[in-house]
């Protein structure tokens, strides 16, 4: 007992209750059984190796967690490689490392995909140097491998064509007869959207257009039941109310504008043109300049509305 205790000092230390608790049943060495002696008579380290037992149980009935998919082969990818492994003993060296890490077998081949991207030089270099590595070792995706550059020489030595001479400029000049009738056929069909699509559509414009006739022939037909008016009585009726509404519009007209400041403006700048006939030849000139410049945009804008085609033709 003293023995003991001269030997882990007054208790175990945590070291000692844990190698205690990760020896094997049947180890028996020396140190393990003066532990297992020491611990038969002292209650504290009883305790503690209860409580160490309850910690590894409850660390045991943790969740196992485990990298995710080809996160060895991302590591791999990405550390900085000093040259080709173009050897073969480095290509094997790697080839070890990344199974030790993927726990994978080593005839895990590589995918079609890496493949032809290996063979078509498309393959990032980190990645073309593990792809090369496990190539060198694996007859299987060598063959593959080889494969694919020979039928990428085929490819490539396959002759190019081109189009004829002219062909870009017939491609668009027929593109510019197309989009222009097709322009055409867009105005004509907005137009006919205006028509009525429906036998009741049908019916409601012809009634709308027939309204003022049938006002116009209720009118008639009242005005020939009268006895003292004739036609020639109700026609001097009418232009002479005609007058009288047109005579009272220009009086009224020609007063406003006499009585307005815009008048007045314009007569103070018709008298101070006709003072300096310099000013008015100059601004007569502006004038035409205006109207000149006015009447081709809207000749431009209206009489050949190619907006929508412009790109085309530049």
């Amino acid at each position: 007992m003293n023995s003991d205790r001269s030997s882990y000092g007054r208790h175990l230390d945590d070291d000692a209750i844990q190698g205690l608790l990760d020896a094997a049943e049947g180890r028996a060495d020396a140190e393990t059984r003066s532990a297992r002696r020491h611990l038969a008579d002292c209650p504290a380290c009883q305790g503690r190796v209860d409580a160490w037992r309850e910690v590894f149980g409850e660390l045991g009935r943790l969740r196992r967690f485990s990298p995710p998919g080809r996160f060895a082969e991302r590591v791999l990818s990405e550390i900085d490689l000093p040259g080709e492994a173009s050897s073969s003993s480095r290509a094997w060296s790697w080839v070890r490392l990344r199974r030790w890490l993927t726990g994978r077998a080593a005839d895990a081949h590589l995918s079609g995909r890496r493949l032809q991207a290996l063979a078509d030089g498309a393959l990032p270099r980190k990645r073309a140097i593990l792809a090369k590595a496990h190539v060198a070792t694996c007859g299987d995706c060598e063959t593959r491998l080889a494969g694919w550059r020979r039928l990428i020489a085929t490819l490539e030595a396959l002759p190019s064509f081109a189009p004829a001479a002219g062909f870009a400029e017939r491609v668009m000049a027929r593109w510019r007869e197309v989009a222009e009738e097709a322009t055409g056929r867009g105005q004509a069909a907005q137009r006919w959207r205006l028509l009525p699509r429906s036998p009741r559509g049908w019916v409601l414009a012809g009634t709308l257009t027939s309204m003022p006739v049938a006002a116009f022939a209720a009118v008639a037909a009242f005005l020939s039941t009268v006895p003292q008016l004739t036609t020639g009585g109700l026609v001097t009726y009418l232009w002479w109310q005609a007058r009288d509404a047109l005579s009272a519009f220009g009086s009224s007209l020609l007063a406003a504008v006499m009585q307005s400041g815009a008048a007045f403006r314009a007569y103070s700048l018709a008298e101070y043109l006709i003072a300096s006939p310099t000013t008015a030849v100059a601004a007569a000139a502006g004038f035409t300049t205006l109207m000149l410049s006015s009447i081709w945009v809207l000749h431009r804008n209206i009489g050949f509305p190619r907006f929508a085609l412009r790109h085309v033709y530049n």
